[in-house]
């Protein structure tokens, strides 16, 4: 670090953090939860930290944890995950890992961040697209029925001035 006053502020910067940071060991223990990561899962850091990073899992992921997560498959990646809280409620995360080595430690960083609701926009956005791919006719879309910026309309396949194609959104 070419700042010296950076590895004091280092611990405060991951705490503030808008996005969940977990740091893991290499035998996956939990060294690092900030709070975003509690609002993200909806435990207590003193419920993690120390703990197998299994806890965070979905039951279905569980068993399928006896391969790396330093993989280079997994690591240097960002994919979109399901994620399920303490109380049972399911949200996904675009998650980013990161290896790094500290004193011969191999350690894991994770990034995570909710993307549940861009993940249910792009699916409506899909079902929107699919039913323009399939007609020649003009698809009107009123209201506000979505969850993010309102869309007037979705072209068929027929060419329309201003627009250039199936794929294309006309917002107002």
């Amino acid at each position: 670090m070419t700042n010296p006053q950076l590895p004091d502020a280092l611990p405060q910067i991951l705490e503030q953090a808008i996005d969940g940071v977990i740091v893991l060991d290499e035998s996956n223990c939990v060294l690092l939860f900030n709070a975003a990561a509690e609002r993200l899962w909806g435990y207590s850091r003193d419920e993690v930290l120390g703990r197998d990073v299994g806890l965070l899992l979905p039951d279905e992921v569980r068993p399928r944890l006896d391969a790396p997560l330093d993989s280079e498959a997994i690591v240097g990646s960002r994919s979109e995950v399901p994620m399920q809280r303490r109380d049972g409620s399911w949200l996904w995360g675009s998650m980013s890992i990161s290896r790094i080595d500290v004193q011969g430690r191999r350690l894991l960083t994770a990034f995570v961040k909710d993307c549940t609701l861009q993940r249910r926009q792009r699916e409506q956005m899909d079902v929107l697209s699919l039913a323009a791919n399939e007609t020649d006719n003009a698809v009107i879309v009123t209201g506000r029925d979505f969850e993010g910026p309102p869309v007037a309309c979705a072209i068929g396949s027929a060419p329309v001035a201003g627009c250039s194609g199936a794929r294309s959104w006309c917002a107002t």
